[in-house]
């Protein structure tokens, strides 16, 4: 068993998030087996403050803000997998909670993420939501959508590395929950104001 606790620094992180995170503390709990190769962490927690940012992968660099992170997973050596139980952080005010896993064939790596996004106001969804990540939708909806907020984005994806590190966006999917929203459907006739919906 361990207990672990840093000040500031830079936290480096691996391929496919391969980024240095400044943050202000961290502080990690958890257990190892030799036997089995399997490394336990049962509480970790970082403070990026008010300043963090994080670089989303295949996002052709896009940061969004990142205050806080508390997760808890496991890794396990012999399988080269990794599978995080729960993460939840803190992006400034809207808040994401995911899982996921990730396993390594040789060189490679694939990953399956399912994750919601909470309290976003539409305004602000160009901060959150990368380009890159469904072009046609994102460019519609940041276009044409204002006020209100989202409450509640679901999302799943799957990606894939290859030797060389280049990261794959293999499948994404979600659906919105939005209330207040100001929609310019046509222009140039007028806009609906007031609208609650849902977005798949």
């Amino acid at each position: 068993g361990f207990g672990l606790k840093g000040a500031s620094g830079r936290l480096r992180l691996p391929t496919p998030f391969a980024q240095v995170l400044p943050i202000e503390s961290l502080a990690v709990r958890g257990s190892y087996t030799g036997l089995s190769g399997s490394l336990v962490f049962d509480d970790l927690r970082a403070e990026l403050g008010e300043r963090g940012r994080f670089v989303l992968p295949a996002s052709d660099g896009h940061a969004i803000p990142l205050k806080s992170v508390q997760a808890r997973g496991r890794y396990l050596a012999r399988e080269k997998s990794l599978n995080v139980g729960a993460l939840e952080a803190d992006l400034q005010g809207p808040t994401v909670s995911l899982s996921a896993t990730i396993d390594s064939d040789g060189g490679s790596l694939m990953g399956n993420v399912k994750g919601s996004l909470g309290n976003v106001p539409i305004d602000e969804v160009g901060q959150y939501w990368p380009k890159a990540w469904g072009t046609d939708a994102h460019q519609w909806i940041t276009a044409n959508l204002s006020d209100g907020a989202l409450r509640r984005v679901n999302a799943g994806l799957s990606f894939k590395t290859t030797e060389d590190g280049s990261f794959e966006l293999v499948a994404l999917d979600g659906d919105m929950d939005l209330q207040g929203v100001t929609v310019d459907y046509l222009a140039p006739m007028p806009k609906v104001r007031n609208v609650a919906g849902a977005i798949t």
